[in-house]
Formats: C-alpha cells, sequence, structure tokens
C-alpha cells in the first residue's frame, strides 16, 4: 500500500508545474478513497459536550499534562475548564488575541502566545498558578510577532518562542527585571519566512524548529547550532517529537514526515494525507492524529494514523462538523478538545464519567446522584427547574415524559425483527451542536442542507455497528430461538435541518434501527426476555444522554402489545410473554365480507344471472316495434295551437277598454238639498224662528200668587216650528239612510276587487277541434 501511494505522490511531484496538475489531484484523491476503504473506520471517539466561553473567536486550546485542567483562548480571553464535567474554573483577560496556550509539566505555569502587532508590547506572558488554584499574571516578553509556536524545555525552567527578526529565542520562565523575563539563549536567523513549530526533545538536549520555507532544523541546545536539516517544497505547518523521543514528526505540503530521533535520523515511514492537513499530534508512540482543517474532498477531520509498522495506516478517523483551528489530545484519558473559532470548545471522548456508588438518599432516575443535588431527578432531560408539566400536575420532576426519556420498540413479524431505540438531546446539548453546526459551512443564522448532511455523516460514523450487533444479540432472547442482528442505521429524526442557531428549546431526536432474524418462526404464545439493560451505543453522542429509564414496546404480529412504561436500571431483566390476544367479535359489515369471501362462487353465480337477465332486457327495448304512428286517434294536445289560442285570449283582455260615462249637467244648490233631503226654509221663516228664540231668552220668570185665566188672543200667530220639526225628523231620518248607503258602499269598495283584475279570466287550455 505504502509504494501505491509512493507511486502517485511522485507522479503527482513530477507532474507540478504543468496544467493539468489540478484535474490529475483529482484523480488521485479519489483514488486513494477507494484503494484506502478503512480510513473511515471509527475513531472510538463520540461528543462529549462542550465548555462555553463568554467571548468568541477560539483559536487555541492545551491540556495539562495531568489532563485535568483545559485551557483554551477566546480572542483575548483564556478560560481553565474542568475537561470531565466542562465546569469553569477561571476566565480571565490578557492583552492581544490569543494564538498559543501551554502549560509546564506540573501546571504550575500557564505561558500564552498573543498577536502583538505594536512594538514594544507583550508578545508572550507568563501566568502563575497559585495556591487557591488560579492562575495570576507574573511576567511577559516583548519580543515577538504573532506567537503562535511555544515549546518548554523538559525542566520547566525555559521556554521557546520566536523572535521579529526571525531567530529563536529562549526565556526563564519566572524570573526577570522587572516585568520582563530574562532571555536565556537565541538561535541564529536561519529561517526565511514565518516559523510555525517549535518542540524540545525530551532529553534536554535538541530543538526541532519548521517554517515556511519548508526546512526543519535540528537544533543543538548546547551552542545553538544546527545539527542537521530537511528541505521540502511546500511549508512546514507543524513538528513534534514523540511522547518517548525516539521518532520527529511533521507535516506540509499534505504529508506526514517521519524521522528517527537517533544518531542517523533515518527516514521513519511518509503517509499522504491532504493539503489541508494543519496540524500533528503524537497520541502515543506509535498512533499520530493529524487535523484536517478544511473541507476539500470530505469533511473536516481528525486522522488517526499508526506509524509503527510500515506501511502506516489509518486506525481510525473522527469527522468534524464544524470548524476546526486546533486539537488538544488529553494525556491521561481517550478525550480531545477542538477550538472551533467561537465560544465553544467542542470536547470528544470515549466515555462520559458516571457515578458508580449507589447513594443513599433517594435517586429517582437511577443515575447515582442523588436528587437533592440532581438537576434532573426523573432523567427525562428536562431540568427540575423547567419540569412542571405532567398528567399528575404534581411532582412532575419525579414524573419523565414519555416523549423525551429513552424509547425502544421491538416489531415482531414472524422471525423478522426490527429494533428502534430513540434518544433526545437535552436543551443544552441541543444548542451546543445547533449553533456549531449551523456556522460550519455557510450562513450561521440556522442550520441548512449541507451543514445537516455533514453533521448526519460525522455524527453517524462516531459508533461501532459490529458492537451495537453484539450487545442486541446479548440483550434480546427468545424462548427457542437465536435473535441474529444483520444491519445498523442512524438518522436525526427532528430538532436540526432549517433551525436557528439562536433556537434553544427544541431537542434534537436520535434513533438507531437494529434489523435481523431470529433462527425460528415466533409464533404466539412465547416468551421473550430483555437483558443487561439495554445498553446505549457506547463512544458516541449517546453517552451525553440518560441510559435509563426506559420506555418498552413490543408490537407482535399476532396483534398483541406490551408497554412497559418505567423501566429501571436497577430492575436487570424484563420477562415479556408474547400471547395471542382474543379474538373480537366480527361487525355486520365484517361478517357480509366474510360470506362472501367464503361463498365467492355463489356471489359470482348470482352475478351472472342478473347480468344476463338486465342484458336480455336490454336487447329486448332495443329491438321493439313502435306503432305510435298507425294510430288514428291523436288525443294529445297540440301545443302550437293552444298556445296561440292562449295569445289571442291575453290579446283581447289587455286591448278591452272600458266607455266613457256621459257627464250629467250639475243642478242648483237648492235643488241639490232637496234632492238630499235636506230643505231650507225661505229667509222670513228663519228671521221669525230666530226672532222666537231672542224673545224666549229676554223673558223673565215671576211667581204668581192667585192663578188667573188667561185670554185667548184674537189674533191668529202663524207657526212654523212645525216645518222645522217636521224638516228636522226628515233630515235626520234621511242622514241615517245615506250613511248606511255611503257605509255599504264604501264597504263594498273595499271589499271588491279593481275593474281590470275582475277582468282577467283565467288561462283554458282548448282542445284542438278535429273538424
Amino acid at each position: 500500500m505504502a509504494f501505491v501511494f509512493t507511486r502517485l505522490h511522485r507522479t503527482v511531484s513530477n507532474l507540478r508545474r504543468r496544467q493539468y496538475r489540478p484535474v490529475l489531484t483529482a484523480i488521485i484523491a479519489v483514488l486513494i478513497i477507494i484503494i484506502v476503504p478503512y480510513s473511515s473506520a471509527s475513531s472510538g471517539l463520540g461528543w462529549a459536550g462542550a465548555v462555553e466561553s463568554e467571548y468568541t473567536m477560539g483559536t487555541a486550546v492545551t491540556y495539562s499534562p495531568s489532563g485535568d485542567l483545559l485551557a483554551s483562548g477566546h480572542k483575548n480571553a483564556v478560560l481553565i475548564s474542568d475537561p470531565l464535567t466542562q465546569d469553569i474554573f477561571q476566565e480571565f483577560l490578557v492583552d492581544f488575541p490569543i494564538l498559543s496556550l501551554e502549560f509546564t509539566s506540573n501546571a504550575s505555569h500557564l505561558i500564552i502566545g498573543m498577536e502583538s502587532e505594536l512594538p514594544n508590547t507583550p508578545g508572550t506572558v507568563v501566568f502563575e498558578r497559585m495556591n487557591s488554584g488560579d492562575y495570576a499574571r507574573a511576567k511577559h516578553t516583548e519580543d515577538g510577532k504573532d506567537v503562535d509556536a511555544i515549546s518548554v524545555s523538559s525542566d520547566d525552567t525555559l521556554f521557546a518562542t520566536a523572535t521579529e527578526e526571525g531567530s529563536i529565542a529562549e526565556w526563564h520562565i519566572d524570573t526577570g527585571t522587572g516585568s520582563n523575563l530574562d532571555l536565556e539563549l537565541q538561535y541564529p536567523a536561519i529561517h526565511d519566512g514565518h516559523i510555525n513549530c517549535i518542540d524540545h526533545s525530551h532529553n534536554g538536549q535538541d530543538l526541532l524548529s519548521g517554517g515556511d520555507d519548508g526546512i526543519v532544523i535540528l537544533w543543538d541546545r548546547n551552542n545553538q547550532t544546527e545539527i542537521t536539516r530537511w528541505e521540502t517544497n511546500d511549508p512546514i505547518v507543524d513538528c513534534t517529537f514523540s511522547p518517548d523521543g525516539s521518532v520527529m514528526a511533521w507535516i506540509g505540503g499534505g504529508s506526514l514526515y517521519l524521522r528517527n530521533y537517533d544518531q542517523t535520523y533515518s527516514y521513519s515511514g511518509q503517509y499522504d494525507i491532504s493539503e489541508s492537513a494543519s496540524q500533528v499530534e503524537f497520541q502515543n508512540s506509535d498512533t499520530l492524529a493529524i487535523l484536517v482543517d478544511e473541507i476539500t474532498s470530505s469533511s473536516r477531520h481528525i486522522e488517526f494514523v499508526n506509524a509503527s509498522s510500515l506501511p502506516i495506516q489509518v486506525d481510525g478517523t473522527l469527522y468534524l462538523p464544524h470548524q476546526s483551528i486546533q486539537f488538544s489530545l488529553n494525556p491521561s484519558m481517550n478525550q480531545l478538545a477542538v477550538a472551533t473559532n467561537s465560544e465553544y470548545v467542542a470536547i470528544y471522548s470515549d466515555m462520559v464519567p458516571q457515578e458508580t456508588e449507589i447513594p443513599s438518599s433517594i435517586d429517582t432516575d437511577q443515575d447515582n446522584v442523588p436528587d437533592q443535588i440532581d438537576e434532573d431527578d426523573d432523567g427525562d432531560g428536562i431540568l427540575d427547574l423547567y419540569d412542571n408539566i405532567c398528567a399528575s400536575g404534581n411532582n412532575c420532576q419525579l414524573k419523565p415524559d414519555p416523549e423525551f426519556m429513552r424509547n425502544v420498540r421491538i416489531e415482531l413479524n414472524g422471525n423478522q425483527v426490527i429494533i428502534r431505540d430513540t434518544i433526545h438531546l437535552d436543551g443544552q446539548q441541543s444548542a451546543f451542536i445547533r449553533n456549531l453546526v449551523a456556522d460550519s459551512i455557510s450562513d450561521p443564522s440556522r442550520v441548512d442542507q449541507a451543514e445537516y448532511d455533514d453533521y448526519l455523516f460525522s455524527m453517524c460514523s462516531e459508533y461501532s455497528e459490529s458492537e451495537i450487533k453484539s450487545r442486541w444479540m446479548n440483550h434480546l432472547q427468545f424462548e427457542n430461538s437465536t435473535f441474529i442482528a444483520n444491519t445498523v442505521d442512524c438518522k436525526i429524526d427532528s430538532g436540526l435541518y432549517a433551525t436557528r442557531s439562536s433556537d434553544s428549546g427544541t431537542r434534537i431526536s436520535i434513533s438507531w434501527t437494529v434489523t435481523g432474524i431470529s433462527t425460528s418462526t415466533l409464533n404466539s404464545p412465547y416468551n421473550m426476555s430483555l437483558l443487561n439493560g439495554l445498553l446505549l451505543p457506547s463512544s458516541s453522542i449517546a453517552q451525553v444522554v440518560h441510559t435509563f429509564p426506559i420506555r418498552v414496546e413490543v408490537d407482535d404480529i399476532s396483534g398483541m402489545t406490551f408497554v412497559e412504561e418505567i423501566w429501571d436500571r436497577r430492575d436487570a431483566e424484563l420477562e415479556i410473554a408474547v400471547i395471542t390476544p382474543p379474538e373480537t367479535e366480527p361487525t355486520e359489515i365484517e361478517s357480509v365480507i366474510d360470506i362472501i369471501v367464503d361463498y365467492w362462487y355463489a356471489v359470482f353465480f348470482a352475478i351472472v344471472c342478473i347480468g344476463s337477465l338486465a342484458y336480455t332486457a336490454i336487447v329486448r327495448r332495443s329491438n321493439r316495434v313502435d306503432f305510435s304512428d298507425l294510430d288514428t286517434d291523436d288525443d294529445e294536445y297540440d301545443d302550437d295551437w293552444e298556445e296561440l289560442v292562449d295569445d289571442a285570449a291575453a290579446w283581447d283582455e289587455d286591448m278591452h277598454i272600458p266607455a266613457k260615462k256621459k257627464r250629467q249637467p250639475k243642478p242648483p244648490a237648492a235643488v241639490k238639498n232637496d234632492l238630499k233631503r235636506k230643505p231650507k226654509p225661505p229667509a222670513a221663516v228663519r228671521a221669525d224662528l230666530q226672532l222666537q228664540v231672542e224673545e224666549n231668552i229676554k223673558v223673565r220668570k215671576v211667581r204668581k200668587t192667585a192663578p188667573s185665566d188667561i185670554k185667548s188672543s184674537d189674533e191668529v200667530k202663524v207657526d212654523f216650528a212645525h216645518l222645522i220639526d217636521d224638516s228636522e225628523s226628515i233630515s235626520s231620518d234621511v242622514t241615517t239612510s245615506e250613511e248606511e248607503e255611503q257605509m255599504d258602499d264604501a264597504l263594498s269598495f273595499i271589499t271588491s276587487e279593481p275593474e281590470e283584475k275582475a277582468k282577467k279570466r283565467r288561462r283554458v287550455r282548448r282542445k284542438k277541434s278535429n273538424d
């Protein structure tokens, strides 16, 4: 395999200046991916959380030599945290943006390299650890610009940096004049350009450096002279010694170069990686981790290569779905941290530490953390502070939400078995991932399709498929049968794609689907068991969620459904009896359908008979003889004739004009009164009557004492009172009669219809005459 890589590398080198080099490089990259299939092997590391700073632009990160402290640089701030719990110990500010960090071997001092653009300003500053555990500022150096490479000597007395003139200087860590550190050693300025890496040998005798000029130099610290050098055509971006001090390694031009650190300085190996490779660190004496910090033909990743023998092989690859500026390996455990050019430091590990001692006080979710200090008592990923919604309405922090707790669903169909294991990340972990992924490729405001696909590929490459298969074959046991797992599928159900980076509430749902078979067909009734607690995939993102409690659901093809709402950690085994459910009475429709299915031949015969009869009736009806033309007695009405008669009748009615009445002569007023039977006396009679009324008014009544005979007068008086009385009586009678007539006329007028309406006649349909 090394021979293939060597030939490919030489071919590219020979054609370097030709115009077809980009095309050949792309073809070679594809061939490398095809020839080296093991490069996609799992790294054994999974997402373990993140440390969050108040400041952005995380560009540097390093572990203390004991691995109990993690230092990260975020613009002008340094963050000191616990790599296991991600708790923050201290955060302090320095003068300029941070480019590099380095601990002494006992973590008593922290050396910080900065981006010092101004002359006579601090380039490197040293912080000393106090008895309280916090770091306090001590002294600094003013020589240095863009100090991104620092190396501490093995005796912790000196540290080396590049100077502004292009040379290398070694400074005392804790001695100096005033605030400036003392200079101990000065190396000649041989490198042309920026010096990218510096490292001390473990025996303390030599110093290794590499720069943009493509030269790697091994220096003698005793006299600051060059021992030997190696030249390449590409800038050297990083160089280091192995932990046991036996090998020197550097990367440049997309290749890893190894040399033995002995008297021969002989060739130890070479491995082509990617032109985007930017950093190399030894995980142990045989394994190196190499960072590829840009998306090229593959995602950003850290590649772990085994250099114990030739050819160099890839042990595993950790794909990084976020920006990656620098990484650091934990010296004491299988863990690494990545600076992401943001406020987050991403941490990957093969396990998340858990309490193993069972507490004496109440522990509801059985995570060995007592409820009195546990922020999530029921294990559903909802903090007790916000866990206030549940069916009972009280003590919701002790009752896990079935939707967000771990769910395991097992479907059984004969000998086919499908297992679906679903988890929900809590709100904090979901927010960490969403922010990092949203800023990995394009617009940082939301997670787009490319970023989602990149993260899905990264997450689903973390776990070991063989481990999941093996575990489920041990967890799931059938009576008189054995489960064999065939495939494992990983997917993100919800909570990531198209979500905004500011979304801190939506939880990411992830599921693993395992498919397999049982060695014999499962016919109910039968028994099955779940053993050993159903462990989640190790070295994966699942390690940041609660394994218990679990909601278990089993569905059999017979119709039986078994549900265990809450399965706790300390119930080591779960026994399930799969029985045939009782048959339900069929409905009327189902009964009819069953009869049709059972006696289909009778139904078919009935359909054929009915169809034949219908066909015969249609044929006979279409072939009948119509004798209507031979019928001489036409009793049907002629619609045209009737319409003509009706129109003539309507025209006659519309054209009827009433005759005008002749005008009668108007009689005089006296005649009108006579006709009305209201005669009026002559004027003399009316004057006489008026005089009598006035005389009667003037007569005064007197009281007489003795009656006397009244002498009749010889004069004959003409009295017309009888005429008036008769006239009034007659007038009264006439008036009454006339009023009654007028009332009768009025009533008849009101109740009668208008003359034109009365004249309208109902249209009739006349039969046409046969004549």
